[in-house]
């Protein structure tokens, strides 16, 4: 297989809580490869959005490193200029069937096409991979499908990969990996690590 667009390599994060050091992520190595679909799902408070916000380059890690197209996380910056990123802003609107609502303000949107346009913003730079909290989470089960569908087919025609953290074991089911975070360390569906 080709060269992972995502890597984790010892991924630990540790919070201090005055007396108490608190371990949440122990070690975490796992690799997501362009156009793969992975689910972490959890228990709350097991580190689900701690791991994603690690990935995403949001907080610093307590050990270990994150790698994107073999890139360390701190390299990985690309900027467009303006007409480029109203050029692809365009585009990726279009991808997910909104391009008729470019010029409406969100309160103008429904809740469905909010979601949309979350994905089309997450999009917008062509990311190797998109890191999602619940993006469904907030949606009724016939719009969260359709959300969903969308994203599974951006996975599969632009070979972007996603890493979804969800409670809904029906999603996770859809995704091509499921990955259950559980005492700090991330273990396939089956169990094993």
């Amino acid at each position: 297989m080709n060269e992972p667009v995502l890597q984790a390599r010892g991924l630990a994060k540790r919070f201090d809580q005055g007396h108490l050091d608190v371990t949440v992520l122990r070690g975490i190595d796992f690799d997501v490869h362009a156009g793969e679909t992975v689910a972490i799902v959890g228990a709350s408070g097991s580190g689900k959005s701690t791991l994603l916000h690690l990935l995403g380059g949001l907080d610093a890690p307590s050990g270990g490193e994150v790698r994107i197209m073999g890139q360390a996380l701190s390299l990985w910056i690309r900027r467009m200029d303006r007409a480029e990123a109203r050029s692809v802003a365009g585009e990726t609107l279009a991808a997910v069937g909104l391009d008729a609502r470019m010029r409406h303000r969100p309160a103008e949107l429904s809740g469905g096409e909010r979601q949309r346009v979350a994905i089309a913003r997450a999009l917008v730079t062509r990311p190797a991979c998109v890191l999602a909290d619940e993006p469904t989470g907030n949606l009724d089960r016939g719009m969260a499908d359709e959300v969903f569908e969308l994203m599974l087919k951006l996975a599969r025609d632009h070979g972007t990969a996603f890493v979804v953290v969800t409670h809904d074991p029906g999603l996770a089911a859809r995704c091509g990996r499921s990955l259950s975070l559980a005492q700090g360390r991330l273990v396939d569906a089956s169990g094993s690590s």
